[in-house]
């Protein structure tokens, strides 16, 4: 299992890194802004790369350590994450903490470790007492990173992080730290943050978290004066502006759909969440209107409804949008939300957008950050309307829409793996990881209806001990959530029945550390012969009736324990993969099913001109590209036309590469290719003609969106190109 990190002196675990000159691992908090208290998760989805900082980054800030740095802190072989956060405290509140700076080294110059992704993380100060301190509670916010060209020890390197998405503070202090996978086996292994050892420093709060599977927090620095403190500080800094020199946080809106797989005909509640971040209220100065995509309308009953104070909501059955009144009030550090009910009589995926600027708030305006939800509807193929979605619009290794891969513990995430599926090509797969693993494949909400039954296929082979029966110290469980995800649980504890294919185990729950320890689970292999055999799928069937009338949302969830080797030499196991899943009422009828296809991707369109600026009644020549991502071929349903803008003309002399078809359609004024032509799989084929204009000026040659149609649909986006004429 190995120690979670190498000892180094008086139990503490430090890395064993001495004399350490260099600003090792360096934590600043930029420019801090007005804040009320600390509310909650922070969204914050997107990997930030970080940037080398300059040496001068957080001088005159909050400084804890004396400017050098005696050693420096890391995880030991077998363990997972270095986890590590100390006390920081603003001196001015309400304040935002914009930005982190930490500073890496690596001790070994393995392939790859140059580089690796990590987490800045903010905790409340309300966990349990300590001797003098609580412990890190609330989780504030975690801001996935990015770092490259990580220096191999002595040398190190600051790296700054964009934070300003961080929930804003507005009194005392919060823990404020790093975490990464340190595992050797893992993507990162031998980096390390450094310590301050120096006795003049003043010992500071700092705490880790211990064994992995309990993530229970430890202190690292005595603050009693009981005992001698080798680490007294973190390399953590933070820098503060007044908070009247900061303009106030600009508000969002984020709209989500409940549940999101409907039959076409079937109402979905569209709940809008506006969030305000400031510590002061947010008034609408304008009507909020969200525009519905084309097709999705306000259904009958509208059920329109809101909790923003002093607000609103106009919502007419039939029309394609509606509104939240100004004066409408955002509370303080806090959200409130407005609901309608949508519906769409076609099916299809519907994407509702919130524009940047659609909120207008006396404290600002919604950002231009990326707001949308998708309503998944199906035109239904059973008797009775049944909903008959396959959910493929995905490209392995993507997931298909409405479909994500949750992370509690470790780097693995579950994917479309190409080529293994139940049916041809795709099935979902997750590895067997070889650390400390619980990752989940979470479907899309849905609406359970009588006598529905949840069938799917899988196969695996995860660790064990391969007796019979086995002892299983990898493996996965299905939960359902039925309160939005909020909370899941086991699908049988939860009232569930599996009719066939159940569970085959129980993960071990005495040394391996496995998340799911103790619990039934699928384990051992689906295969023919232990370790390399050939797996078979295995069907499985859950009779939910027990939830029938609720939206539910299905994880397929994966536990590893802290190594993966057990009779295996290779200390690879093949994992586990998903397939043909699908939940039906009422006899035959699919709720919806999804076989993690390849989805069809429209072609598209590109042009050019050879020369950009010609004289008039010079030709020149137009090329005009069509492209095919799909691994098949791509015929045009009917005929593509570009019509030249007046004074540009063309010779007899166009031609194409693409096959198929009467081929190319050429008059003086325009161009083209006949139905029937093939664009090449996974390639590309051009027109190309001779132009000239006959008079002088800018000549703007465009196809539009959807002037190109094939059996893999049509361009999404025009085709423009402009050539300028002068006069001789």
């Amino acid at each position: 299992m190995g120690n979670r990190f190498d000892p180094l002196s008086a139990g503490m675990g430090y890395g064993a890194l001495k004399t350490v000159s260099a600003l090792s691992v360096l934590a600043c908090l930029l420019t801090m802004a007005p804040h009320s208290q600390a509310q909650g998760l922070a969204n914050v989805p997107s990997r930030v790369l970080a940037t080398p900082a300059g040496g001068t980054d957080c001088a005159g800030g909050l400084i804890y350590d004396d400017g050098t740095f005696e050693d420096a802190f890391g995880g030991s072989p077998g363990a997972q994450n270095t986890k590590i956060v100390e006390l920081v405290s603003p001196t001015v509140t309400p304040a935002t903490l914009s930005h982190v700076c930490v500073a890496f080294t690596r001790t070994q110059d393995l392939p790859n470790n140059a580089s690796m992704d990590f987490t800045i993380e903010f905790f409340a100060v309300d966990g349990p007492m300590g001797a003098v301190y609580p412990f890190p509670g609330t989780v504030l916010a975690r801001i996935p990173a990015h770092v490259d060209g990580i220096p191999l020890y002595p040398i190190s390197q600051f790296y700054a992080i964009d934070t300003s998405q961080a929930p804003v503070i507005s009194d005392g202090s919060v823990y404020v730290g790093a975490s990464w996978d340190a595992d050797p086996n893992g993507p990162s292994p031998f980096v390390y943050f450094s310590v301050d050892t120096s006795t003049p420093t003043t010992v500071m709060p700092v705490f880790t978290v211990g064994d992995v599977g309990s993530g229970a927090w430890l202190a690292m620095t005595d603050l009693t004066g009981n005992s001698s403190n080798y680490l007294r500080a973190m390399g953590i800094r933070a820098l503060q502006e007044s908070a009247s020199s900061v303009p106030p946080l600009r508000p969002a809106a984020t709209p989500m759909f409940s549940p999101q797989v409907v039959l076409h005909g079937t109402p979905s509640m569209l709940t809008i969440t506006l969030a305000n971040r400031n510590p002061n209220a947010a008034t609408l100065s304008a009507d909020f209107i969200d525009n519905l995509p084309t097709g999705l309308v306000v259904s009958t009953p509208a059920n329109p409804a809101t909790n923003c104070t002093n607000g609103v909501v106009a919502a007419n059955a039939g029309e394609a949008g509606f509104s939240l009144s100004a004066g409408a009030v955002i509370p303080a550090a806090a959200t409130c939300t407005m609901t309608v009910s949508v519906v769409a009589a076609a099916g299809g995926t519907y994407t509702d957008s919130i524009a940047s600027d659609a909120l207008q708030t006396d404290l600002g305006n919604n950002t231009a950050l990326p707001a949308e939800a998708a309503l998944i509807v199906s035109t239904g193929g059973g008797s009775g309307g049944s909903i008959d979605e396959n959910f493929d619009e995905t490209n392995a290794p993507d997931l298909p829409l409405g479909w994500t891969s949750p992370v509690v513990l470790g780097t693995s995430i579950w994917t479309t793996s190409n080529g293994d599926g139940d049916t041809l090509p795709n099935a979902a797969h997750a590895p067997d990881a070889p650390r400390h693993s619980d990752f989940s494949l979470t479907s899309p909400s849905f609406a359970v209806t009588a006598g529905a039954v949840l069938s799917f296929r899988n196969k695996y082979e995860f660790e064990n001990d391969v007796n019979s029966p086995p002892t299983c110290y990898d493996g996965g469980v299905l939960e359902i959530s039925t309160d939005g995800g909020a909370t899941f649980g086991d699908i049988v504890e939860s009232g569930g029945i599996f009719q066939t294919g159940g569970y085959t185990c129980a993960i071990d729950g005495d040394s391996s550390g496995n998340p799911l320890g103790g619990r039934q689970a699928w384990g051992g292999t689906t295969g023919t012969a232990a370790l390399g055999g050939t797996l078979e799928w295995i069907d499985v069937k859950v009779d939910l009736a027990a939830f029938a009338g609720r939206n539910a949302i299905l994880r397929w969830r994966e536990g590893s324990d802290t190594s993966n080797s057990f009779y295996a030499s290779t200390s690879v196991w093949p994992g586990w993969w998903i397939d043909s899943v699908e939940v039906s009422g009422g006899g035959t009828d699919a709720i919806f099913k999804d076989g993690f296809e390849v989805a069809t991707a429209a072609p598209t369109l590109a042009k050019a001109f050879a020369l950009s600026s010609v004289e008039t009644n010079i030709p020149t020549t137009l090329t005009i590209t069509l492209a095919n991502t799909n691994a098949t071929v791509a015929t045009l349903t009917s005929d593509l036309v570009d019509a030249f803008p007046t004074g540009l003309v063309s010779a007899a002399n166009a031609s194409t590469t693409c096959t198929g078809g009467s081929g190319v359609l050429q008059t003086g004024r325009s161009v083209g290719l006949a139905a029937g032509a093939a664009i090449p799989a996974a390639g590309s084929c051009t027109i190309t003609v001779d132009v000239a204009a006959q008079f002088a000026g800018d000549f703007t040659n465009t196809i539009p969106a959807g002037g190109l149609a094939t059996d893999a649909g049509s361009n999404a986006d025009e085709a423009t190109a402009t050539l300028t004429a002068t006069s001789p």
